[in-house]
């Protein structure tokens, strides 16, 4: 089972393309999961483009060194 605040490695296969959407293999936030009724997780991606800087929040190299190879930021565009 997944918990808030876990780093997921997600290979997505999105059926559309726009600027948006994640195809492909992403590193993901956990920001919720609900075991009942409906089993469902909430996560966003986390994406080194920093023209999401304004609207994201930073993940730091420094503070995740064993997962971040730079300075990234997670989606929330994407939820």
């Amino acid at each position: 089972m997944f918990n808030k605040g876990d780093i997921v490695f997600y290979f997505g296969k999105n059926g559309r393309k726009t600027d948006r959407a994640k195809d492909g293999a992403h590193l993901w936030v956990i920001l919720h999961s609900y075991t009942h009724p409906l089993n469902t997780i909430l996560m966003v991606p986390i994406t080194s483009n920093q023209g999401y800087a304004a609207t994201s929040m930073k993940l730091s190299k420094d503070k995740y060194p064993h997962i971040l190879e730079h300075d990234s930021y997670l989606d929330f565009r994407s939820i």
